[in-house]
């Protein structure tokens, strides 16, 4: 008599024994790889078969890398590789999975560099959008800041993304 597959995963999805911030740590990785192993996009529902149940799938997927695209819509003006290689020299940010989005963009995900410099224990941090457009750093109006580069990399280091 054959066994029957078991439909989920075959490991800890809560992990208790973990302090809180390696959890959210090990949930993100496991949702991360889960995106980039797809060959299309994933639902909330496969997502959630990775993480424990008290994890708050939506503050996670929140916490996801980000694209240059997505920096761009963000900012309401485009951001150039320049911006984005200079970031990366400077080790403020890092190469991340690629996108399930079409095209496959490249993400980018802070580094441990980014929190240190800015004075961030964790990327539960920073502040969320709406804060950084209360604060005047992001905007719809493309024509402040224009022809500055320094305000966007000030900007763009203050994205958050994931670590």
């Amino acid at each position: 008599m054959a066994r029957r597959p078991n439909p989920e995963p075959d490991f800890d999805r809560e992990l208790a024994d973990l302090p809180p911030e390696l959890r959210w740590r090990e949930w993100k990785a496991r949702v991360e790889a889960v995106l980039f192993a797809a060959a299309k996009p994933v639902t909330r529902e496969i997502l959630a078969r990775v993480v424990g149940r008290d994890c708050a799938l939506d503050l996670l997927l929140d916490d996801q890398p980000v694209t240059r695209g997505e920096l761009s819509e963000t900012f309401g003006r485009e951001i150039s590789r320049d911006l984005i290689a200079g970031l990366r020299e400077d080790g403020l940010i890092a190469a991340g999975p690629r996108s399930p989005k079409p095209g496959a963009p490249y993400a980018y995900v802070t580094t441990e560099k980014f929190l240190l410099e800015f004075g961030f224990e964790s990327l539960r941090d920073l502040p969320d959008l709406e804060a950084l457009n209360d604060a005047g750093l992001i905007g719809s109006d493309p024509s402040s800041d224009a022809g500055s580069a320094e305000p966007q990399a000030e900007n763009a280091r203050k994205m958050p993304a994931t670590a």
